[in-house]
């Protein structure tokens, strides 16, 4: 079952097709977006992979999570696509350090949220689903500039 191991990650079908798609087609010359990338591609070949993640608590694309910081501070994201990031509307990109570290995991877990100076313990309060719609896959192109 889920529940058995929390340190298990999970990617839907949907998810990992966007971010296989992404991860082929994004290139970069900043450090920290490379190294986002190669951090997200690792945790999805780890992933045990789900046909859905909508009616569970895993942090996916769309989900809506409210996350604890280190520094005392609760709040509610959207992890989405690269292009369509807007942190006034609290919309955070996959492959942003924060979506690297949220993305994947279970409701109550606490993950790795990499700085460059240290790292830092964050903990997923809540995970919404109910925005993801199921086989929603949409194609996104990627310039090979993207920043």
């Amino acid at each position: 079952m889920i529940k058995d191991n929390p340190n298990q990650l999970f990617v839907s079908e949907n998810d990992l097709n966007q971010i296989n798609q992404l991860i082929l087609s994004h290139q970069t010359v900043d450090s920290e977006v490379k190294d986002s990338l190669s951090r997200l591609k690792y945790k999805i070949g780890k992933a045990r992979i789900l046909s859905t993640i909508v009616e569970l608590n895993i942090a996916g694309l769309y989900s809506i999570i409210t996350v604890s910081t280190p520094f005392g501070r609760k709040v509610d994201l959207q992890i989405v696509m690269p292009d369509e990031a807007n942190l006034n509307e609290r919309k955070l990109s996959i492959i942003s350090t924060l979506g690297v570290a949220i993305f994947g995991n279970l409701q109550g877990a606490k993950a790795i949220w990499k700085f460059p100076e240290k790292d830092e313990i964050i903990e997923i309060i809540q995970i919404d689903n109910s925005r993801i719609k199921q086989n929603s896959y949409t194609s996104h192109v990627y310039p090979s500039q993207y920043e």
